[in-house]
C-alpha cells in the first residue's frame, strides 16, 4: 500500500505487514503511523520514493516498565557485587595488616616469657590492690620502644597525671589496629586494638602470667593474644583493659561486648603461644573459641582446628 506522510506529504510504499506500525518518515524524519485499514492515497498522487518506516513498534507500557525495572535490577546487582568485592578486598587487606601486627606482639610476649620465666601479668597491682600498669607498658622494651618505656614512671600508677601526659601521644604503632584508622590514616591515640584474655583458667589469671611450662594443652591450640575492638572510652592506651574470660560467650560478631574480634564481621585474628597467627571465623563454634583460650582445659580439638 502507498502511504502519505501527514507532515511533509511524502509518499511511501508500505508492505502490508507494517500496517499499524510507527516509524520515521524518510523525508522529514517526523514520527508517522501507518493506517490499519489499508487506506491509500488518491490516484493523482505521485510516489516521490520508496522507503519503509522503521520496524520498531511502540511496546505496551507494562512491558516497558518491566524492562526498565530489569535494567535497574541488573545495574543494582552489578554495583552491589562490585561493592561486595571491594569490601572483601578491604577486609583481606585489614586482616593481613592485623596478622603482621599481632605476630610482632606475640613474639614480644614469647621473648618476655623467655627472659622472666613467665608471661607478664595482664595488670600489676600495688599492696592495696590498685591497678598500676598494663602489660602493654611492660612489653615496650620487647617491641623496640625503649624510649617510650623510659618516659613512663613505673613508681606512679598509670592514671597519675605525669604518666598520662607523658603517654598522651606515644601509643606505639604496633598497638594501633589498622581498622581504627580514619580516612586520613590517623588512628585513635588512646585505644589499642589488641588484648590479652585474662581471668581464671587463662594464661593471665589474677595471680600473674603463666609460664609456658605450666601449659598442658597443645601450644598450637592455645591463644596467647587477640585483636579485640574496645568500645569503652579509655583515658589512655596505658589503662589496664583486656578481655574478661569470665564474661565471654565465644562469639565473633562485630558488636559491642566482651569478645574478641570486632573489626571484620564474623572473624577474629588471634596468635597462639607457638607464635603462629590464625583467623577464626564462623566455622569455629563458641565452644571451640572458648576451648582455644584455656591453657589447661584438656579439651579434645581436631588437629586441623586452626588450619
Amino acid at each position: 500500500m502507498r502511504f502519505v506522510c501527514p507532515h511533509c506529504n511524502a509518499i511511501t510504499e508500505v508492505s502490508p505487514e507494517f500496517m499499524g506500525m510507527v516509524g520515521e518518515c524518510y523525508q522529514c524524519g517526523a514520527t508517522i503511523e501507518t493506517p490499519v485499514d489499508g487506506t491509500a492515497p488518491s490516484s493523482n498522487e505521485r510516489a516521490k520514493s520508496v522507503a519503509q518506516p522503521s520496524k520498531k513498534r511502540y511496546m505496551p507500557l507494562g512491558i516497558a516498565i518491566l524492562l526498565v525495572l530489569g535494567l535497574v535490577t541488573t545495574v543494582y546487582t552489578f554495583f552491589r557485587a562490585g561493592a561486595a568485592t571491594m569490601r572483601s578486598l578491604s577486609d583481606a587487606r585489614l586482616l593481613g595488616d592485623t596478622q603482621r601486627e599481632l605476630a610482632q606482639i606475640a613474639e614480644a610476649l614469647r621473648n618476655y616469657e623467655a627472659d622472666y620465666g613467665s608471661l607478664p601479668p595482664a595488670v600489676t597491682r600495688d599492696d592495696t590492690g590498685k591497678a598500676m600498669h598494663s602489660w602493654r607498658v611492660l612489653l615496650l622494651p620487647y617491641l623496640g620502644e625503649q624510649g617510650i618505656y623510659d618516659a613512663y614512671d613505673l613508681d606512679l600508677p598509670w592514671d597519675d597525671q605525669k604518666n598520662l601526659d607523658a603517654m598522651q601521644w606515644n601509643m606505639p604503632a604496633v598497638y594501633r589496629h589498622p581498622g581504627d584508622a580514619n580516612s586520613n590514616g590517623w588512628s585513635d591515640i588512646k585505644t589499642p586494638g589488641y588484648s590479652l584474655i585474662s581471668g581464671n583458667g587463662t594464661l593471665f589469671p589474677a595471680s600473674g602470667g603463666l609460664s609456658f611450662n605450666q601449659v598442658t594443652d597443645p601450644a598450637e591450640q592455645t591463644i596467647l593474644v587477640v585483636e579485640s575492638k574496645i568500645f569503652t572510652p579509655l583515658k589512655s592506651w596505658t589503662e589496664p583493659f583486656d578481655v574478661d574470660f569470665g564474661k565471654m560467650r565465644g562469639t565473633l560478631r562485630n558488636s559491642v561486648g566482651n569478645e574478641i574480634g570486632g573489626y571484620v564481621e564474623g572473624q577474629a585474628v588471634v596468635a597462639t603461644i607457638d607464635g603462629r597467627v590464625h583467623i577464626l571465623d564462623q566455622r569455629h563454634s563458641s565452644q571451640t573459641v572458648l576451648a582455644l583460650i584455656t591453657p589447661n582445659g584438656g579439651e579434645r580439638l581436631a588437629d586441623d582446628t586452626l588450619d
